[in-house]
């Protein structure tokens, strides 16, 4: 009886070789860049303050904290200054073309509704709405964040109901869970704002 012999294992290419160890060291490069990152570095990334120049100077004329401006941008947009809602809301701050012809008519203006996408002009409307909206709610930002989202006849309606406000100021249950989980959102984004970039305040 014939003994059969192994045939000896086939040796893999040097470029396989190459190639693996090329891919570990990208591994290891990108781990080390990760473990590197500063929380200023985190932060600029989950919570960036983009437009800064714009938004500090509309925050202030209009009397807002920008931690706000930017906890609307936020929940509204992502950032994204292209941002068009179904329900016919754009730019950064998410402006109907209703919202904006009345505050254009507030303002002496005449824009097209398409200058909603240029960041300028959408964050210094958002900014006024803002404003008119505390100034409408006295000064109480959970109320006028209802009323950014959810409009200010509903919010008005909700404040005289004593099934939704003890007050007549604030809102103690929000009938719409969209607007609900939406002024928690915004809340809580002003808050992590504040925290990393105003003092906490």
């Amino acid at each position: 009886m014939t003994e059969k012999r192994e045939r000896p294992a086939a040796k893999l290419p040097v470029w396989v070789f190459v190639a693996a160890g090329v891919a570990a060291a990208a591994l290891i490069a990108l781990l080390v860049c990760t473990a590197r990152q500063t929380p200023e570095d985190m932060d600029a990334l989950t919570y960036p303050r983009p437009y800064l120049d714009t938004v500090s100077r509309e925050a202030e004329k209009n009397g807002l904290p920008e931690s706000l401006v930017y906890a609307v941008m936020k929940a509204e947009s992502g950032f994204d200054p292209e941002a068009e809602s179904p329900a016919g809301a754009y730019g950064l701050m998410q402006i109907t073309e209703i919202t904006f012809e009345w505050l254009q008519g507030k303002f002496g203006e005449t824009l097209p509704t398409d200058a909603l996408f240029e960041p300028e002009t959408n964050i210094r409307y958002g900014c006024r709405c803002l404003r008119l909206l505390l100034d409408l709610f006295d000064d109480v930002p959970e109320t006028a964040v209802a009323a950014y989202n959810a409009g200010m006849g509903n919010v008005e309606e909700w404040l005289l109901d004593s099934a939704y406000s003890g007050d007549g100021r604030t809102l103690s249950v929000i009938p719409y869970p969209e607007t609900e989980a939406y002024v928690e959102k915004v809340m809580l984004y002003k808050s992590s704002y504040d925290e990393k970039y105003y003092g906490g305040m």
